[in-house]
């Protein structure tokens, strides 16, 4: 037989106590079931074979599997749909520019980061005196570049940021949406990749 230690408000097993081993540091008071304060129910080791994989409560004396709540379960049906919905976000459905019809661009934050910095550098350097015409050198995903002027530059990322804002506020709304839905049924029906601006493409002139 195996003693079974459980919590008594929560139900969960505590830990598992074979009858054949000998426990010096644990006080147990076979009288009134308990383990070093702690209650606890005997199992066969049979039982104890067959749920090796699950996840086990004692209720009412009884050792049986653990059953996730209504509200666990809604929240679990949220908390997977909502991870579905980031990777999707984050996607290269979402996140990919092929600009010039071959030549692709992740718009991310590092990149968009990268690109305004390019921006503000030739801002600056036309500023103190150089052609209107100078250029920079912007890099592709497949280690391709292009040198872009400060027009050229100026208008891919704000081309970017007329993608990325609206996806930002779709990822928003899609997200509060998620968070109030109040069945699994609903959860597991909702399509979060409505109003995303997807596929995107950008020619440089």
């Amino acid at each position: 037989m195996i003693k079974v230690q459980y919590d008594i408000n929560k139900k969960s097993v505590i830990g598992y106590y074979p009858n054949h081993v000998a426990y010096p540091h644990n006080t147990i008071d076979t009288a009134l079931k308990i383990i070093d304060d702690l209650p606890y129910i005997e199992i066969t080791e049979s039982e104890y074979d067959a749920n090796l994989d699950k996840k086990m409560v004692v209720i009412d004396n009884i050792y049986q599997e653990y059953s996730e709540s209504e509200p666990e379960l809604l929240q679990k049906a949220k908390d997977d749909k909502i991870a579905e919905l980031i990777k999707y976000h984050n996607s290269d459905k979402v996140k990919l520019l092929t600009i010039n019809g071959s030549d692709e661009l992740l718009m991310t934050l590092e990149s968009r980061n990268i690109i305004k910095e390019k921006l503000t550098n030739l801002d600056n350097k036309i500023i103190l005196g150089s052609e209107s015409t100078i250029k920079t050198k912007l890099t592709y995903i497949n280690g391709n570049g292009i040198d872009l002027t400060l027009i050229q530059i100026r208008e891919l990322f704000k081309y970017i940021m007329n993608i990325r804002d609206p996806n930002h506020e779709t990822y928003k709304n899609h997200y509060k949406t998620i968070k109030a839905l109040t069945t699994p049924e609903e959860i597991d029906d909702y399509d979060f990749t409505l109003s995303y601006l997807t596929n995107n493409t950008y020619d440089i002139i």
